[in-house]
């Protein structure tokens, strides 16, 4: 349920229009014009991007961030292997306990053991380094003098990870690293260092609390083929699952799982332990991925795994999916399905990096008997594994596309063949591709607005097909050309909180028919089939938001003008006459205005209510909207030529009787499309 009254927004007399599948419209993709992403779902959820903040476009639309990069280890602690500051303070705490004559061995060798564990910051106040980001926000909602709800926030990612962006030396005795000789710290020193880093960065980020709102604690721990804790055999490095391995219990998986995740539960605790002694009140989040060329299991039941011991012991707060889909797989049960999983160890959601991939299809040879895998050299003597003839799985193209895309062999989808192993703006672009990601995109938004209060935040990733983490697959609302146009899914985001709103208008039970009056009841019962054409027709652009938004205040407006009949009162009637504003051709749509005017010795203005206006000739059109200052203005679409028959009925209000369905004019048009 929305948590909210209805916006003011959204209570708009535009046309009641049927949503049509049209060319993608021209307004660019910072247009003024348009409302903000983030101001639609207000009421439910914060909505932003994983990315940048600052552009205009992102500043329209967006409300919460996450640098991408900027808060992750090796931004934090440096890069170099020899010269970042942990290895410089070790060596000079090295050469001092070395020199102190008056240590016993004892106390040398904790001495030792704790210049091993302490962790030293790096400054990050330079260009694109975090807290130059987070001043820049900080001063930016200053300066706009914005109110506490229109202020951008901030969800922090990440603490701990896995990969490249985790410094080998971090996780080595002495912070550096030699790869011919790795000298891995013990899992002891590990976790003394992951409590100093939090610690640290929760002092560090504690000024920034009136924007930062949330952190991704860890990110992604657990391996997608194996349901293990990654480490150094997979294909994804894990440097944590290295050090924590436990080839001893290779025979008793969940005792596996469980051991080599000590550091996921370290991380938890020490977030949650300096976060509350630095009083700043941080959601804590472990955030994972899917993707949707994968199977979600093993991986989605074993991260459960990993996080139930942490959910018990108050420790984590919410469930993060990046929600990276594809309109081709998963399905949406299969998204409830991890959300309903999530929820059982964690008390909130949220979605961190979404995009919704147009490249993929479903696969015409995938066999769930048989296991979905990475991709290997093997493969290219196999003729099944050259795509487009067998899935994704390509040896020879593993690496294009982002390397997420042919890279898995009995995958559940394939790339499209026409696609090609690139970029393709045009076919993204084309209408059928944009209603199938379109289409997703309704739809899940719809599942996220169903879990109220537990979704959280709503971020995707970057600003159009071209600039985003998957800039080759068509996976972004904005088009990735230069024009940088808003596609189908643009309006399907826009208008799903408003169709929310519609729903629950038309769910409003007002009692028994017989209590009202024939006309009223018959006048509400004309909004209510109006409005219930609308609540599931697909939305491709800005009419058809408009259409709902419209149809939710008219279906209000009547509900509020159904009348009790009263002994011995009664109420004036009115009379409709049409105005056409812009007469509709065969080729452009137009408006008409339907005036209320009180009949007999009555006098006013006629507000409140809803207006219904039919046609019937050569096509049959329904439009309402609500009455303001005595009239109610309706969009007409282009119409055929012919001579059309206009009706009008009206809902009544406390002052007016309602109208019964009178023809109001003629309606002729002329000319050719």
């Amino acid at each position: 349920m929305r948590r909210l009254p209805l916006r003011a927004a959204a209570v708009v007399a535009t046309a009641l229009m049927a949503s049509v599948l049209s060319p993608i419209g021209s307004a660019d993709a910072v247009d003024p014009s348009l409302p903000p992403l983030w101001q639609a779902y207000q009421d439910d959820f914060v909505f932003g991007t994983f990315g940048d903040w600052s552009s205009d476009q992102a500043k329209q639309h967006y409300r919460t961030s996450s640098p991408a990069n900027a808060l992750k280890l090796d931004s934090q602690i440096g890069r170099n292997n020899t010269t970042n500051a942990s290895r410089t303070a070790y060596t000079a705490e090295v050469a001092r306990i070395t020199a102190d004559t008056s240590l016993t061995e004892e106390q040398r060798a904790a001495a030792l053991q704790k210049a091993n564990e302490n962790v030293v910051l790096a400054p990050t106040d330079g260009p694109g380094q975090s807290e130059t980001i987070l001043k820049a926000i900080q001063a930016y909602n200053a300066s706009a003098n914005l109110p506490e709800a229109e202020k951008k926030v901030v969800r922090a990612h990440v603490l701990a990870w896995h990969g490249g962006q985790q410094p080998n030396y971090f996780f080595a005795n002495g912070f550096t690293f030699d790869a011919a000789n790795p000298n891995y710290a013990s899992p002891a020193t590990m976790l003394a260092r992951l409590d100093n880093y939090i610690r640290l960065m929760m002092e560090k980020y504690a000024k920034y609390d009136d924007i930062i709102y949330s952190w991704d604690v860890v990110n992604e721990p657990v391996d997608d083929y194996t349901g293990q804790i990654r480490n150094n055999a997979d294909a994804q490095v894990g440097q944590w699952g290295t050090v924590f391995r436990r080839p001893d219990l290779d025979g008793d998986p969940d005792a596996r799982l469980y051991a080599e995740s000590a550091w996921v539960r370290q991380a938890f605790a020490s977030a949650r332990k300096w976060s509350d002694a630095n009083n700043v009140d941080w959601k804590l989040y472990l955030n994972d991925y899917q993707d949707s060329n994968k199977p979600y299991e093993p991986k989605l039941s074993q991260t459960i795994k990993v996080m139930k011991p942490i959910y018990a012991a108050g420790d984590v707060d919410g469930y993060g999916m990046q929600g990276r889909l594809a309109w081709a797989a998963p399905g949406i049960d299969q998204i409830k399905k991890q959300i309903d999983l999530g929820l059982t160890v964690a008390d909130e959601i949220s979605v961190s990096e979404s995009d919704i991939r147009s490249d993929f299809e479903p696969n015409p040879d995938y066999n769930p008997a048989e296991p979905t895998r990475r991709v290997t050299e093997a493969d290219l003597s196999d003729p099944r594994g050259q795509w487009p003839a067998y899935g994704s799985c390509s040896w020879t193209n593993r690496a294009a596309a982002n390397g997420n895309t042919f890279d898995v062999c009995n995958s559940p989808v394939r790339r499209i063949p026409a696609w090609g192993t690139a970029a393709n703006d045009a076919l993204s672009s084309s209408p059928d591709i944009m209603r199938k990601q379109a289409d997703f995109t309704a739809d899940y938004m719809d599942l996220l607005l169903s879990y109220g209060d537990k979704m959280k935040a709503y971020q995707i990733d970057g600003l159009s097909d071209s600039a985003t983490f998957n800039r080759n697959d068509g996976a972004q609302l904005w088009t990735g050309d230069a024009a940088r146009t808003e596609k189908y899914s643009f309006f399907a985001v826009l208008g799903a909180p408003a169709r929310e709103d519609l729903r629950e208008a038309l769910a409003v039970d007002p009692g028994a028919q017989a209590q009202y009056t024939p006309e009223s009841w018959a006048a509400y019962s004309d909004v209510r089939r109006a409005a219930q054409a609308v609540v599931g027709q697909r939305i491709y652009d800005l009419a058809a938001v408009d259409a709902v938004k419209n149809a939710t205040a008219a279906v209000r407006s009547s509900t509020a003008a159904l009348v009790k009949p009263s002994a011995g009162q009664s109420r004036p009637g009115v009379k409709a006459t049409l105005t056409v504003l812009s007469r509709p051709t065969p080729a452009k749509a137009g408006k008409v205005a339907v005036r209320l005017v009180p009949v007999g010795a009555s006098a006013g203005t006629v507000r409140g209510g809803a207006v219904v206006l039919k046609t019937t000739g050569p096509r049959k059109v329904t439009r309402v909207a609500v009455v303001r200052g005595g009239r109610a203005v309706l969009a007409l679409p282009a119409l055929k030529a012919g001579t059309y028959r206009v009706n009008a009925s009206y809902s009544g209000s406390a002052d007016y009787d309602a109208l019964k369905a009178t023809t109001i004019k003629n309606l002729k048009i002329v000319g050719r499309r």
